[in-house]
């Protein structure tokens, strides 16, 4: 209900195991489930998360466990592709910003690196 207060239409669930199903009973919320592993995340996981993010109906809150490396990497990719922010500056966000990225999941830095951003955006739109 807090979320609806503060506009939010759609939550977008990165978590493996849990859903939102339950918090959300009661609102209007829009769910989607994207199961993520940080330790497995693939250029398919977030090229899906920015398909998500395209058809949103309204603002739209994305989340993992901690908020920090899937959740990075979806806002580092969407920084990317919707917003043409270079890919090495995204990467730095993510890594050096708020999100508290843990680097052992470098795994990460080298898929968002190896994608080409060009060819998603066609993709996208």
């Amino acid at each position: 209900r807090e979320l609806e207060k503060f506009g939010m239409r759609e939550i977008l669930n990165l978590r493996c195991y849990h859903t939102d199903t339950k918090e959300a009973q009661g609102t209007s919320l829009i769910l989607h489930h994207l199961p993520t592993r940080a330790t497995l995340l693939r250029l398919d996981d977030l090229v899906t998360a920015m398909q998500i993010i395209r058809d949103r109906k309204g603002p739209l809150l994305f989340h993992c466990w901690h908020g920090s490396d899937r959740t990075g990497a979806v806002a580092a990719m969407y920084r990317m592709v919707f917003q043409h922010v270079p890919k090495q500056h995204a990467i730095d966000e993510m890594v050096e910003g708020i999100f508290g990225f843990h680097m052992i999941f470098d795994n990460i830095i080298d898929t968002i690196d190896e994608a080409d951003i060009e060819h998603i955006r066609q993709e996208l739109f």
